[in-house]
């Protein structure tokens, strides 16, 4: 059996049989053996929680707590992808999102102008703590911008049509929500920031090309890129939006991919 293995914080996840995670806590002798009902079939691990998901069941553990995972039951078993927040988790079905708690309860399946049946492709959307980009199915120009208030049903708020299809998209995790931020890579592998809060998403500026992918720290608002065979790293990804470019280029560190582990 193919082990899978997932590091968050200190911990270590590995997959080591169908129906059987060990959970180990690097620098310590912590090690817990968590026994699943059914064969495991997704596995993410994120903001101090182990999400799991097995044909019929999803089960949510906190890494406070690994003896009662909060469980429940799944529509479909044609999950495509988990998505992690600091509140909450993203179910990706078929054509489908579904938000929930850490405590298993489900908080939205969000809709959006122009929702059809065709596939959601996950590397196209993004979620952070108050914020839900998601590509349009039809439209590859078209990001679908959805507001996660508190205590209130998800809406969707003002869209974005970008000049080229779109091929991947991630949201800054960290900072207020007046500072959120969207990175996108589009067919042309131009590297955007967006600062999707602003009205009429004015503060937009292409910061690199030649950009295989992205992805922003969980801990920091810091955002990394590979830009062809460099690992470029912002560490202060607000400047680009009013600082000339000689401030930008001295937040920015660049390592040859030969030097990235």
């Amino acid at each position: 059996y193919n082990y899978r293995k997932l590091e968050w914080d200190n911990y270590e996840a590995t997959l080591i049989r169908r129906k059987i995670i060990e959970i180990r806590e690097v620098g310590n002798e912590f090690r817990e053996v968590l026994e699943i009902s059914d064969r495991v079939v997704h596995l993410e691990f994120g903001f101090d929680h182990l999400v799991v998901i097995t044909p019929a069941q999803c089960h949510v553990y906190a890494v406070t707590n690994w003896n009662t995972p909060a469980i429940f039951n799944l529509k479909t078993n044609t999950i495509s992808a988990v998505l992690l927040a600091e509140k909450h988790f993203l179910i990706v079905e078929w054509n489908t999102v579904s938000l929930y708690s850490y405590q298993g309860r489900l908080l939205g399946s969000p809709r959006w102008k122009g929702f059809s049946s065709e596939p959601l492709h996950p590397i196209c959307i993004s979620l952070c703590a108050d914020t839900l980009v998601i590509r349009n199915q039809n439209n590859e120009k078209l990001l679908h911008i959805l507001e996660i208030p508190h205590n209130k049903p998800i809406i969707e708020g003002q869209s974005h049509l970008h000049l080229h299809n779109v091929t991947q998209v991630a949201l800054s995790y960290r900072g207020d929500i007046k500072d959120r931020q969207l990175a996108l890579i589009d067919v042309n592998k131009d590297l955007f920031l967006i600062a999707i809060r602003t009205t009429g998403f004015g503060r937009i500026c292409k910061i690199a090309g030649m950009a295989q992918n992205i992805a922003w720290a969980t801990d920091a608002n810091i955002l990394a890129a590979m830009l062809d065979a460099t690992l470029s790293v912002w560490l202060c990804p607000n400047c680009v939006h009013y600082s000339d470019r000689k401030i930008i280029r001295r937040t920015r560190i660049d390592k040859e991919s030969r030097y990235c582990s």
